[in-house]
């Protein structure tokens, strides 16, 4: 029998119900397709507080911000495209994807978003010193959410190798400590991988099927970096789409703008609004408008299929590999002069800093010992530094 304590802790979705998004890479869209059912189909818990990792910091920020969706799915594909055009993708030097990531936020990202996602918005970041979480939830400008955006997003050498700083401190990827956050039991997680998620795929997509987020299951991250065609990308939008909305249908979360107002959940069949959204949802998918871009993108693709039909042959794609290899070295010594002269301070102050913290714990360790010596010789006896100093 249930008690009373534990129907108190059953979640209330309804009522208090807000979404957490975990990382995901270039998969994420699909928390992107997940906003999208909710801000159509259940908007009292779309303006509720969201929580972010990653790519899912990206997507909560749609939320918390009201970053139009259609235009979060064309910076995925910006990126995306921006990746597969390069030899080895993500590994290839002149890949750069914080400056996409930057310079899209700053172009799109309302003038007061750090107002509106101070106090909603919880991203998780990577504290770099201490490998300990930090959780930004109050932000005081544009430019430093952008930067904790960032933070958040940040794997070494993929974006970068001077971390972003925020109010001086260096962070990096927030699910290296805690890709999922949870705040209570009404917390809403959202996944693009199979696991623990409670919105999650339940379809047998090869880019999504039987993937837990956990170090067991590492070797299939690279299916987050490395970015997938566009027309998968839209697949995998269109796959959270449905996932969320079979979860709002599971738990009749359905509300039309007048109903997402109450308090309470109201009584189905009074409101023929929500009736409506009830029926529709059953054949709802993701609209061409959001996706436009993607489509495009494939097109291109496709064209560029057309046109040189012998690329994908063994003798090119052989010609194509060494040519590629190639040119890395060049290529690697570039990028390399160009990245250093920017970082060029970042790294002088790196290199500052820890010249003087040795330089501090040379004169600490100095210190200790003459302490050590003066009551040695106060005392009458020979006492060594860790002695003099365990006895204080």
């Amino acid at each position: 029998m249930t008690s009373k304590n534990d129907k108190d802790k059953q979640p209330q979705y309804w009522e208090h119900g807000h979404l957490s998004f975990s990382g995901g890479g270039f998969i994420g869209i699909y928390h992107v397709g997940v906003v999208l059912a909710f801000k159509e189909f259940a908007p009292h818990i779309a303006s509720r507080k969201a929580l972010g990792t990653s790519s899912g910091a990206l997507a909560s920020t749609c939320l918390a911000a009201g970053y139009p969706v259609y235009q979060a799915i064309s910076g995925i594909n910006q990126m995306a495209v921006h990746c597969r055009s390069l030899s080895f993708g993500p590994l290839n030097p002149r890949f750069n994807m914080a400056e996409i990531i930057r310079t899209y936020l700053q172009e799109h990202l309302p003038k007061d978003a750090h107002k509106r996602c101070s106090g909603k918005l919880f991203i998780s970041t990577t504290r770099v010193i201490t490998l300990t979480n930090k959780v930004f939830t109050e932000f005081e400008s544009r430019d430093e959410l952008i930067e904790v955006l960032l933070a958040s997003c940040f794997i070494p050498y993929f974006l970068g190798l001077v971390p972003p700083k925020v109010r001086g401190v260096s962070y990096i990827d927030g699910g290296i400590t805690d890709n999922l956050q949870i705040h209570d039991e009404n917390t809403i997680t959202v996944s693009p991988f199979a696991g623990i998620a409670i919105i999650r795929p339940q379809s047998s997509n090869p880019f999504l099927s039987d993937i837990v987020y956990t170090p067991e299951n590492a070797i299939r991250i690279p299916r987050t970096i490395f970015a997938p065609p566009p027309k998968v990308l839209e697949d995998i939008c269109q796959q959270g789409y449905a996932d969320a909305l079979r979860f709002i249908r599971e738990h009749d979360l359905f509300a039309c703008d007048d109903c997402a107002q109450l308090a309470s959940r109201p009584v189905r069949g009074d409101c023929s609004k929500c009736q409506a959204f009830i029926e529709n949802s059953l054949k709802a998918r993701v609209q061409p408008y959001y996706v436009q871009t993607l489509r495009d993108a494939q097109a291109a693709e496709d064209a560029a299929d057309a046109a040189n039909p012998y690329q994908y042959k063994p003798l090119m794609r052989i010609m194509n590999f060494l040519r590629a290899i190639a040119y890395l070295p060049a290529d690697a010594a570039i990028v390399a002069t160009v990245k250093a002269s920017h970082w060029w301070s970042e790294i002088v102050d790196m290199i500052k800093r820890s010249l003087e913290n040795g330089f501090v714990g040379m004169c600490n360790y100095a210190r200790k010992f003459l302490r050590a010596q003066q009551t040695s010789d106060m005392c009458g006896g020979p006492t060594t530094a860790f002695e003099g100093e365990s006895s204080r």
